[in-house]
């Protein structure tokens, strides 16, 4: 009788020696994590990075819109001036059939058509430039929520272990003390309690 309850004792002191090995190494584990994410990339920069991301886009995107503003104005004068250079162009071949559009109405035309082209290539490139940096956003946040997630899991492991290692340790007070404790041990369960408090 007295020696199953030194085996039953002896196998619950090794469960939670298990238990507590089992949670210091979690807790290297996450400390390991958390240092990791400090050394490449903290969250507070991740979330910096993420912030400056956003601004610039929104930036590009205000730019985008104000070359679309002008592209649109442009256009409009474009047509006006078409329209006004048909009804002249129709009064001078009336007048007479010789005298057609000046010379400096055909180089606004084309500077027009010119300063369109410009902007149409500048508004792809920005629009380009924003796509890049949503997705350069979208993996900062990717990588971020992963890493949280990790963090949580390893957080409730670490939960649950600690919750089987205080069961463990009242089943072992409720017990009583064992008389045949190897010290070895019991400074090993010292040491790891020490760890678990840290």
């Amino acid at each position: 009788m007295l020696q199953q309850e030194l085996l039953s004792r002896n196998s619950l002191e090794t469960q939670k020696l298990d238990l507590m090995d089992e949670v210091s190494y979690l807790k290297l584990k996450l400390v390991g994590m958390d240092e990791k994410q400090n050394h490449n990339d903290s969250s507070k920069d991740q979330q910096n990075k993420a912030e400056c991301v956003v601004n610039l886009i929104s930036e590009l995107q205000e730019q985008m819109c104000r070359f679309q503003e002008e592209i649109h104005t442009r256009i409009m004068e474009k047509r006006t001036m078409e329209a006004q250079g048909e009804s002249g162009a129709r009064e001078a071949h009336d007048q007479s059939p010789d005298v057609g559009l000046g010379g400096t109405d055909m180089e606004e035309f084309c500077c027009c058509c010119g300063g369109q082209n410009g902007l149409l290539q500048e508004l792809r490139l920005l629009k380009s430039k924003v796509d890049v940096l949503e997705g350069e956003k979208l993996q900062y946040e990717r990588k971020l929520k992963a890493t949280k997630v990790e963090i949580a899991d390893l957080q409730q492991i670490l939960a649950s272990k600690d919750s089987e290692i205080e069961g463990l340790q009242s089943q072992l007070v409720s017990r009583g003390p064992m008389t045949n404790e190897n010290p070895e041990r019991g400074n090993l369960t010292c040491q790891t309690h020490i760890i678990h408090h840290q």
